[in-house]
């Protein structure tokens, strides 16, 4: 099977540092993908509720586990709730660590440790998209 390209994907960022989701955003809009960010879980929840609602598109979703406010694992719960079926990518520095909840399990496709390359990245985005 031939990996699915990432063109034309849209793609949501969650984290809380700016550095982070602009480096993230420069790679993916260098593969010709539409980016959105969120600082932290409440705003990527409200992104989220305007793709359910018809509003906006969102293929794929990068989420940082460790942010305040509202944790990665807090999110994918609420997101669980929201009926929501967009792929998850869960990038994390702690992926010894991870503990998702069980309604993360039929949308958290990948989880790849922080720090890691540009190479890396695009691999699981289009393993998680194919």
């Amino acid at each position: 099977m031939t990996p699915t390209s990432v063109k034309k994907k849209n793609i949501l960022i969650v984290d809380d540092e700016r550095a982070v989701r602009d480096a993230l955003g420069l790679i993916f809009l260098a593969q010709g993908c539409a980016v959105q960010e969120a600082g932290d879980g409440f705003s990527g929840l409200t992104q989220v509720a305007k793709h359910l609602g018809g509003e906006a598109r969102i293929d794929l979703i990068l989420l940082d586990l460790m942010m305040p406010g509202m944790s990665g694992s807090v999110f994918l719960r609420e997101l669980g709730r929201l009926g929501s079926e967009i792929p998850v990518l869960i990038f994390s520095a702690y992926t010894d660590q991870v503990v998702l909840p069980k309604e993360a399990s039929a949308f958290v496709k990948a989880i790849i440790a922080k720090p890691f390359t540009e190479d890396v990245l695009l691999a699981a985005t289009k393993e998680v998209l194919n």
